[in-house]
């Protein structure tokens, strides 16, 4: 009978740490038809510059924190929105930071608890 419950117990606990939600990869995505400038700090920066829509795939790091800021700018006088968005593969968004303002600029800052 306790090796019955033994495993039991042992099935339960294995099933609840699969449940729980482990945020392993996340993606930065900047939107603006235009050319834009962003820094993104993830440990180190990077810096990007582009035109219209693009995404950048990072993974959770060693460390215990896990820090994600960005900061973009618009490179031009439009009123068109920029638009910063972290998000979960599954399309889950952590956050999001806009502008419409002629070269404006927005930052985001998302600490992931791991």
């Amino acid at each position: 009978m306790s090796l019955f419950l033994a495993y039991s117990a042992g099935v339960l606990l294995l099933g609840s740490l699969k449940e729980k939600n482990i945020i392993d990869t996340v993606i930065v995505e900047i939107n603006y038809f235009g050319n834009w400038n962003a820094t993104i700090t993830h440990g180190e920066e990077l810096v990007k510059s582009g035109f219209g829509r693009t995404e950048h795939v990072f993974s959770k790091p060693l460390a215990d924190e896990w820090i994600i800021s960005v900061r973009a700018c618009k490179l031009d006088d439009s009123n068109q929105m920029l638009k910063i968005i972290v998000k979960l593969v599954d399309g889950t968004v952590l956050g999001t930071a806009s502008t419409s303002e002629p070269f404006g600029h927005t930052s985001l800052f998302i600490e992931i608890i791991v």
